[in-house]
This record gives structure tokens, sequence and C-alpha cells, in this order.
């Protein structure tokens, strides 16, 4: 209240009948403006960071994506080629070749190979590693008894065969305590190898 009775905005000191609309506040009333709560302000936050796509694995997409993706490959080589100013052709890319494919050769043969600057193939240690392999791998695996030597899974052994041969002939004799399987089947044909040969494999067990 004034000196003259009227009453007054608990915040700001203006006569409330001189306004439209006021409320209670505190022991008194307070204009609208002042007994509403004032609105938060507005923060502005940065805008999240993009990111960006993972693209789907190449083995995994169809042949015109496929496509896409090789001309968007031959198009950064370009760029990148033109930028630094190197030819693509000074890198000398050469093709992989993996051991399995270099087996039917002989260690002498790929010693000539590798007298030419412009072809690399594995090495001696590496064509180890992988014939170390290949006994699991294509079921050759051997074991010994008092007689000889045998094939420890020879249906697996058969079954392998058959995948890689058009032709194949088994035989099996049993006496003196011994399984005896025999196995012919020929090689696919090949301009380094005979067409044709064939071995012997005992299997070792009871009658």
């Amino acid at each position: 209240m004034n000196e003259y009775g009227h009453q007054l905005c608990e915040q700001c000191g203006i006569r409330l009948n001189k306004v439209k609309h006021h409320r209670p506040h505190g022991p008194g009333r307070a204009c609208k403006k002042h007994s509403l709560p004032e609105k938060p302000s507005t923060v502005h936050t940065a805008d999240p960071i993009a990111v960006p796509r993972t693209k789907r694995p190449y083995d995994s997409l169809r042949p015109t994506q496929k496509r896409q993706r090789r001309s968007e490959l031959r198009a950064e080589v370009k760029t990148a080629a033109q930028r630094i100013g190197c030819p693509i052709e000074a890198l000398r890319l050469q093709p992989v070749t993996a051991p399995e494919e270099l087996l039917h050769l002989s260690t002498s043969e790929r010693e000539r190979i590798r007298t030419v600057p412009s072809l690399h193939i594995p090495c001696e240690q590496t064509m180890i590693q992988c014939k170390k392999h290949l006994p699991t791998t294509h079921a050759t695996e051997t074991g010994t008894f008092a007689g000889g030597a045998y094939i420890t899974d020879p249906v697996r052994f058969v079954s392998v065969l058959c995948a890689q041969s058009p032709f194949i002939a088994v035989g099996g004799d049993s006496g003196g305590g011994y399984t005896k399987l025999g196995v012919s089947y020929s090689m696919r044909a090949c301009s380094l190898l005979p067409h044709c040969w064939s071995m012997k494999a005992a299997t070792a067990g009871t009658s």
C-alpha cells in the first residue's frame, strides 16, 4: 500500500489498479508480468557430428554395386596419381600367387621363376608351411605300424579324391590282421604333369 491506500505490486511497485491482471504474490499481490515464472532461456547446442555410414563389404555387393565401387576406386586412383604426379604403372602391381598353385612345380622350377624380376611367387619357407598343412586339408595324414604305413582317415581320403578326379577305382583286401585299401584315380589335364597316375594306400585295422 502507498500513502494513498493504493495496493502496489510487490515486485515493481506499480499501482495494481492501473494494470489489468494481477495475482497473489507473497504477502500481497503482483502484476501479471512479475507474478509468472520466467521462461527458461533457449540454450543453443552444437549440431551433432554426422557419423559416416559404414560401407558394406565388397564381397556382399551385387554385380552392379561392385561395378560402381570399381569405378569409384579408379576415379580416386586417377585423382591421386594426378595430384602426386606419379603414374599408377610405376607401382608395378603384381597378382598374388597362392602357394597351392605352385605345388605341382619342383623346387628347381620355382627357383627358375624367381630369376625373373617381374615375377613374384611365395618363398620356399612359405611353400614348406603349405605342404605341412596339406595332410590335414586333403585327408592324407598317415600313421605307422610294424609292417608299414597307413592313412588314418581312408573314408575322408576317398571322398576328397571323388571331388577332384573324374575317375576313381577302389579295391579292398583283408587278411593277416590288416585291411588294405587300394585307390586309383586320375588327375585333371595339366601340361606340367602326366594326365593319369595311380597311388595305393593301406589302412591298418582288424579284419
